[in-house]
């Protein structure tokens, strides 16, 4: 099967810096989306701002039907990040026990087009 994943940059404004990436990673109907973000750039709303974007890419041009993402328990704010672009809990995916013994929960949100088209009406 041909490699389907679409990779975008994400440029801070003021300076054209490089801070992190996203990218979708696309399996018929549905595509996955992942990011990562530099520690500088954190909690600034580069993240949102450019997810936003990003679902509207996805559903028009990718012409995904849903996009899903995943976070690690250990980082809440990803599980925020997603809410904010409209995506919405969809429970446990599986866990697992970092190096550290700690158990890491994988938690999935989604969002179907039908619900992002009336979210940006």
């Amino acid at each position: 099967m041909a490699d389907t994943t679409t990779v975008f940059g994400i440029e801070r404004r003021r300076d054209h810096q490089l801070i992190g990436f996203y990218e979708f990673h696309g399996s018929g109907a549905t595509g996955e989306l992942t990011y990562a973000l530099s520690p500088a750039a954190w909690g600034h709303g580069y993240v949102a701002e450019a997810g936003n974007c990003l679902m509207h890419y996805g559903f028009e041009t990718l012409n995904y039907e849903t996009i899903e993402a995943h976070y690690a328990s250990a980082n809440p704010n990803s599980g925020r990040v997603m809410a904010k672009m409209g995506m919405q809990a969809a429970g446990e995916l599986h866990t697992f026990t970092s190096d550290k013994g700690e158990v890491i929960h994988v938690m999935r949100y989604l969002l179907t087009k039908a619900t992002w088209r009336q979210l940006s009406a």
